[in-house]
């Protein structure tokens, strides 16, 4: 690579940070360090933890001495991490650039090491090859692919805009899945495959809140006391209910509730129930990771919860929401509140600024042991008092204004440019949201369950950590520990501030939710990262793949009238009655049957014509073959009087059940065909077609009405076809015939009792833990009832 190509690369990079990314940020192209994370500015901002680029020494590197970097080679650092930028559309986080930043001082120590040279034009695949051995040597061997990813993106990048003298070609035999699927899910993948014993049932619980912990949470509603705990408990279950994740809850502005009315699609008014207009309530707020400002529409039924808790939210914070205002009132030419602007005096005593500066939370501590908590955080921020005079014993101590406003001044980050305004890097631009348009804010270190002492003049919205903390993910104590709320094992509950997240994309993925859905109602750009977020069993796994590849066989883009009707006369999946047994569990059992006859007419297992003789026999409780019995006509009536031996004789020599997708036919077809081709199967009525109740019988019979329904529908909408009206009378006729014969069935169903053939046995299944497979219970109940 010849020295004016590299410099044409660095200063096309360097001239795109002074036109695009130096505006809002604090340090130069030239300074040593760039900061990003929390305490970064302009492009390097972002709301996870701090970092700091650093470019003239490298340290704390696993496996390498602490070392510094020659001069030459940091604007190759700057260079790579703009590029690096820039090739993320923009949002690469400061942390991965940290990352990379990282792995090319480590290029840099294996080219000094091994060649002498300190230019970054010498860079070669050895260099590569040698840092990554290094690495391999001194991380951790579940960390290798993802640092391998990192080798070979730098690489592309080198490769393709800078020229070396020779490509670099460094491979590896790590798999790099990408951010979307990482090994953890391929690891998990190869340990269910080595298990000799697997559960098919068993869920992964470590990112799903059990049961306990759910009941727990509810009852935080009449345990929570001070308005911090309540505006904390309110963001939670926004969090459960939406799924949000907490950066996006936490930057929630209090108008962000928005009301579509529904609309009557005849009139075009407002829908009305009860005299009150109807309406879909949907909350805007800012996607993560790429999303956009977007609006998330609730679920109608807890429309009115989410309602509430922004209420409630709202009112909990008036007072700090009103302090933030009377500051930005006064332009922010100090921070004192309005109780301290109001005292004429310059000097204030220490017990009448308790009350205005600090909030004791339910306490035994008297007055003195009130001031000492005072006096100690006066001395933590370096405050003494500007005048003192004894008083008895004691020592009256005064403060003046300016002392209190460079007090307030040092705590929570006051001393910044912009101490009451949120701003953030979103979208390629910079955001500027004041804090009293944020809906959770809160007095500082009220949230610390463990202090009895914050402050009340220091406004500030909630963060990660501090959400992180009330949960129990935290070394803090948490509002689980504080009210002794207690889960499994007698551990108190604790959970992370994305759990609810999980919980939300594992519920959809069990009702069978579209991955492009799942996508769009988490919020998300890629649908490939939902899998990350489905805890699902093995078996719930293996049905979604099974129903994935049916969905996929069952495309058709378009098709003519005579495809249409050979698809719709195709013989639909037909669901056996082991297969329906094996899916719920249970048989439908009459009272009026012996077991045994239960059970073959569940499964239809019928050995001869006695058995099929005793399962037509008349019973209260059967309305299936009154139909059958009436077509023997007066002659069975007659032998029935004279000896019912003799009308049981009359009912077996008519015993035929030849089993058809659903139903079967009481004519022997198997011996002598059937001379309607089998109409019956397409709705057609017929004397010998009769149901018998069997498992999977009701499901066939529902798909065959489907497929006649639209088959109706295509001819009604079709133009080419001849004489519709006849077809359409017909099919029309088929599918009366069918839902005479549905509800028939379904009047028997309710008569007869559900047993589970299951019985609980702690050494074969365990009971659910989780709330999402008290949702897969009640989801499969629900697909159950559908069916019949």
């Amino acid at each position: 690579m010849s020295n004016k190509a590299y410099l044409d690369f660095i200063n096309e990079q360097k001239d795109h940070f002074n036109r695009h990314l130096s505006s809002g940020f604090n340090q130069t192209w030239n300074d040593m360090y760039w900061q990003g994370g929390k305490k970064g500015s302009g492009w390097l901002y972002c709301r996870s933890k701090d970092v700091n680029l650093v470019f003239n020494e490298g340290k704390r590197l696993k496996g390498l001495p602490a070392f510094d970097i020659s001069e030459n080679f940091y604007d190759f650092f700057r260079s790579i991490l703009v590029l690096s930028y820039r090739r993320s559309n923009s949002k690469a986080s400061p942390q991965k650039l940290h990352a990379e930043l990282l792995i090319l001082k480590r290029w840099y120590y294996s080219l000094v090491t091994l060649t002498g040279d300190n230019s970054p034009q010498s860079l070669c695949t050895e260099v590569l090859v040698n840092a990554f051995e290094i690495q391999v040597k001194n991380s951790n061997p579940k960390s290798l692919p993802d640092i391998a990813g990192t080798y070979l993106r730098l690489q592309e990048l080198i490769n393709k805009h800078m020229h070396l003298s020779k490509r670099l070609e460094f491979e590896n035999d790590y798999n790099y899945l990408s951010s979307e699927n990482r090994t953890p899910n391929a690891r998990k993948t190869k340990e269910l495959i080595d298990k000799l014993d697997i559960d098919e049932d068993e869920v992964d619980t470590k990112k799903l809140i059990s049961i306990q912990t759910f009941i727990n949470i509810a009852s935080l509603k009449s345990l929570c006391q001070t308005n911090s705990e309540k505006i904390l408990l309110n963001l939670l279950t926004i969090l459960i209910v939406t799924g949000f994740r907490s950066t996006e809850a936490i930057l929630l502005k209090k108008d962000c509730l928005i009301k579509k009315p529904l609309l009557d699609p005849s009139s075009g008014s407002t829908l009305k129930h009860n005299g009150i207009e109807q309406y879909s309530l949907g909350i805007r707020y800012y996607g993560a990771k790429g999303a956009g400002e977007r609006i998330h529409w609730v679920e109608p039924s807890s429309s009115s919860l989410i309602e509430r808790l922004v209420l409630d939210t709202i009112e909990l914070t008036e007072k700090p929401r009103n302090t933030l205002k009377y500051l930005r009132s006064k332009n922010l030419i100090d921070f004192l509140p309005k109780a301290i602007d109001d005292i004429e005096s310059d000097l204030i005593e220490l017990d009448d600024l308790m009350n205005l500066l600090f909030h004791l939370k339910e306490s035994k501590l008297g007055r003195a042991g009130q001031r000492d908590m005072a006096l100690k955080s006066f001395k933590s921020a370096g405050v003494v008092p500007d005048k003192e005079l004894p008083s008895g014993k004691g020592i009256l101590r005064y403060y003046s204004k300016k002392t209190i406003n460079e007090f307030i001044k040092s705590l929570s980050d006051y001393d910044k440019s912009n101490p009451i305004d949120y701003i953030f890097n979103y979208e390629g631009k910079q955001e500027v949201v004041p804090f009293e348009d944020l809906l959770f804010i809160h007095e500082y270190r009220s949230t610390n369950l463990k202090r009895n002492f914050y402050n009340k003049t220091n406004i500030i919205p909630l963060t990660n950590t501090l959400i992180n903390g009330f949960l129990g993910a935290t070394r803090n104590i948490s509002v689980f520990e504080k009210f002794d709320l207690k889960d499994k094992d007698d551990v108190h509950s604790k959970i992370t501030s994305h759990i609810p997240r999980h919980n939300i994309n594992t519920f959809l993925a069990i009702a069978e939710v579209s991955e492009h859905l799942q996508a769009m109602l988490m919020g998300r750009t890629n649908p490939s990262q939902n899998k990350s977020y489905q805890h699902l069993s093995l078996r719930q796994k293996t049905f979604k793949a099974d129903l994935s590849s049916k969905k996929a066989a069952s495309k058709v883009d378009s098709v003519t009238l005579s495809e249409h009707n050979a698809l719709i006369s195709q013989e639909p999946l037909v669901k056996t009655p082991i297969d329906t047994l094996l899916e719920d569990l249970s048989l439908y059992a009459s009272p009026d049957r012996s077991l045994e006859n239960n059970i073959r007419s569940n499964l239809h297992t019928f050995d001869n014509k006695d058995e099929i003789a005793d399962f037509f026999k008349p019973l209260p409780s059967d309305v299936l073959f009154n139909d059958f019995i009436e077509g023997l006509g007066q002659s069975y009536q007659n032998e029935l009087i004279n000896s019912e031996v003799l009308a049981d004789e009359l009912i077996k020599r008519h015993a035929y059940l030849y089993p058809l997708p659903f139903g079967s036919c009481t004519r022997n077809i198997g011996a002598n065909g059937c001379p309607k081709r089998l109409a019956c199967q397409t709705g057609s009525p017929c004397s010998d077609f009769t149901v018998t109740g069997r498992l999977g019988e009701l499901n066939n019979l529902i798909e065959v009405k489907k497929s006649l329904m639209e088959q109706y529908e295509f001819i009604s909408n079709s133009y080419s076809i001849s004489h519709p009206n006849k077809i359409l009378d017909k099919t029309k006729n088929q599918l009366q015939n069918l839902q005479t014969i549905e509800d028939k069935m379904i009047e028997r169903q309710q008569g007869l009792t559900k047993i589970s053939i299951y019985k609980h046995d702690e050494g074969v299944k365990r009971l659910p833990i989780t709330i999402s497979e008290l949702f897969t219970i009640e989801y499969d109940k629900s697909k159950s009832k559908e069916l019949i």
